[in-house]
C-alpha cells in the first residue's frame, strides 16, 4: 500500500541537519548542551565557528569493500525562541513563527498534561525558575569517552566566545547495547517512513509526506509547512532561498530545510510500574511480561502483542508489517488504549475507515530520537520471557528518557499526539483511560484490558513518567545556520 502527496524528492541532503534524516544509532553515546545567549554580535560569531562542525544528511561514501563510511561523531544545533531574538532576528521574521513556538513548552505544560510533580516549577530544564534556554547543542559519539572528548571541545568553542554563548545546564544520555529503555521494552522501533528519505520500507505501512517533517515540503494535506518569512531587505546577500513556487515574492524563507524539535527530559518509575504489574498478575512471571506488553502493546524483544499474543517469540526483526483491523478489531490481543495504539493507531481510529483512519493517523506522526539517562534498574535478561522482574525496589536514583521530537507542526502533532490521543479518556470510545505507559495518570482512570466474555479493568492507573524538562527549539538548516552567522 502506498500513498503520497508530497514531494518525493529532497533537492540537498547536504543542507539539513542529519538528525532528522538519521537516528545515528552507531553513536550510542550522547551530551545535550544548553546554551545561552550574551550578546547577538558574539553569538553569531561563535555559530560561524561552530558551523563547519554540524553533521548533514548528505550521503554516506562507501568504501572499497562496499560498507558505508559511517561518521565517528555527530554534532547539531537547535534555536528556542528567546535564542532567535537573543540574536536579533527581524521583527517580522519573529513574528511569524507559529504561536506554540513562540509562547514555549512551559506556557503549553496544561495541555501537555504537565501538571503536579510534571508542572514546570519542578523542572530542572526549560522552567520558569531555570535559566533561559536559547540554544541546544547535540553531541553523538561511539563511546562514553568519545562522547566526552566531544563534548569538551565544544565547551572550548563555547569559553573561547568571551561570554556571548555561555552553558546553562548539560545532560548526558545512551543507547543500551540490547536497545531496551529503563522498563525493559525495545525502544525507537516504530518511526515513520519519510516519502523521498532512504528507500521505502515493505511494512505496508503508508509513506508519511515529506512535509510533516521538513519545510519546504508539501505535507499530508498537499500544502506546504508554515515557514518562518525574512524580508528581502533583510537578507540584502541573497543566502536565504526564495519560497516554493514563486510564493511570497518579497520574502526569503527562513525555514526552508528545517524542522521543529521537541526536548523532553522524562524520568521514569521503573519499580512502581512492576510493581503494578506483579500485584494484578499475583506475582505469576508469563503473566506479568503478558500484561505489561499488554500495556505497551510491544513484547520485550519489541514483536507487537497483536502478532503473538500469547509469549514473546524473540524474533522481532523491525517487523511493523501490520494493521489492528485485520487480526485484531476489538483490541482482544492489543488493548485499544495501549501505548502503541494511542501513539499511532494505524488503521483503527473508531468511525473511520481503514483507509481513513492510517491517513489520519500519519497526520500526527513524529520522528522519534531517544537516548536513556540513569543506571537501569531492570537488566536485559529479566524481561526475557518466560521470566519477569520480581520484587523490584526503587533505589531513589534518577532514570528516563532523553526524548527529542522532530515535526513540521508542533500543535497537529507533537501536542496533538500528547494531548488528544495519549492523555484523552475518551480515545477511540474508551472511557476514563489514559496511556498507560506515557499519559498524564494521577489514580483515578483505569487500564481497559478488552476481553471476552467480560473485559478486566486495572484500578487506579497512577502515572509512571514524570516531566523533567521540557524546550521547543527549531533546527535550522545549514544555508539558515549560514543567514544568521553572517547577519
Amino acid at each position: 500500500m502506498t500513498e503520497a502527496t508530497a514531494d518525493t524528492t529532497i533537492v540537498d541532503r547536504a543542507d539539513i541537519q542529519g538528525i532528522i534524516l538519521s537516528g545515528y544509532n552507531h553513536l550510542p553515546h550522547a551530551a545535550y548542551l544548553f546554551l545561552s545567549f550574551g550578546n547577538a554580535k558574539g553569538a553569531r560569531r561563535w555559530l560561524g565557528a561552530l558551523l563547519p562542525s554540524i553533521s548533514t544528511g548528505a550521503r554516506w561514501s562507501r568504501s572499497k569493500a562496499g560498507g558505508l563510511e559511517k561518521p565517528g561523531e555527530a554534532v547539531f544545533l537547535a534555536i528556542s525562541f528567546p535564542g532567535f531574538e537573543a540574536l536579533e532576528l527581524p521583527e517580522t521574521t519573529l513574528n511569524s513563527f507559529v504561536p506554540p513556538f513562540t509562547l514555549g513548552a512551559a506556557a503549553r505544560a496544561d495541555i501537555l498534561g504537565d501538571v503536579g510533580e510534571s508542572a514546570p516549577q519542578h523542572w530542572e530544564i526549560g522552567g520558569p525558575d531555570n535559566p533561559v534556554v536559547h540554544a541546544l547543542l547535540i553531541a553523538h559519539a561511539h563511546s562514553a569517552k568519545a562522547v566526552h572528548l566531544l563534548e569538551a571541545k565544544l565547551t572550548a568553542l563555547i569559553e573561547d566566545s568571551d561570554g556571548a554563548v555561555s552553558l546553562v545546564a548539560a545532560e548526558h544520555g545512551y543507547r543500551r547495547r540490547e536497545a531496551k529503555e529503563h522498563f525493559g521494552f525495545h525502544d525507537g522501533l516504530s518511526q515513520p517512513y519519510v516519502d523521498g528519505v532512504g528507500a521505502p520500507k515493505r511494512d505496508g505501512q503508508l509513506p508519511v509526506d515529506t512535509g510533516e517533517f521538513i519545510f519546504g515540503y508539501r505535507n499530508a494535506y498537499g500544502l506546504y509547512p508554515v515557514s518562518p518569512v525574512v524580508p528581502l531587505r533583510d537578507d540584502p546577500h541573497d543566502i536565504l532561498p526564495p519560497f516554493p513556487e514563486g510564493a511570497l515574492p518579497e520574502c526569503h524563507d527562513f525555514g526552508r530545510h528545517g524542522s521543529y524539535l521537541v526536548y523532553r527530559k522524562l524520568e521514569q518509575d521503573v519499580a512502581g510500574f512492576w510493581k503494578l504489574i506483579e500485584a494484578q498478575a499475583e506475582a505469576e512471571a508469563p503473566q506479568m511480561l503478558q500484561l505489561a506488553a499488554k500495556c505497551l502493546g510491544r513484547w520485550p524483544s519489541g514483536q507487537p502483542i497483536t502478532l503473538s499474543p500469547e509469549r514473546d517469540p524473540f524474533d522481532y526483526t523491525d517487523n511493523n508489517d501490520f494493521d489492528f483491523m485485520p487480526f485484531d478489531p476489538d483490541g482482544l490481543r492489543c488493548p485499544i488504549g495501549s501505548h502503541i495504539r494511542r501513539a499511532n493507531p494505524r488503521d483503527a481510529l473508531a468511525n473511520d475507515t481503514p483507509l481513513d483512519s492510517l491517513r489520519t493517523s500519519s497526520r500526527h506522526r513524529l520522528i522519534r530520537r531517544a537516548t536513556i539517562y540513569g543506571a537501569p534498574l531492570v537488566t536485559a535478561g529479566q524481561t526475557e520471557w518466560p521470566h519477569a522482574p520480581k520484587g523490584v525496589e526503587d533505589d531513589g536514583k534518577p532514570r528516563g528518557l532523553q526524548f527529542l521530537g522532530i515535526n513540521a507542526d508542533i500543535a497537529r502533532q507533537f501536542e496533538f499526539l500528547q494531548q488528544s490521543w495519549c492523555n484523552e479518556p475518551t480515545f477511540n470510545a474508551q472511557f476514563a483511560t489514559k496511556d498507560p505507559m506515557i499519559g498524564d495518570n494521577a489514580g483515578q482512570g483505569y487500564m481497559t484490558l478488552q476481553a471476552t466474555p467480560f473485559r478486566r479493568r486495572i484500578p487506579h492507573m497512577p502515572r509512571f513518567v514524570e516531566t523533567r524538562g521540557s524546550v521547543y527549539l527549531f533546527l535550522p538548516s545549514i544555508t539558515t545556520l549560514r543567514y544568521l552567522a553572517g547577519r
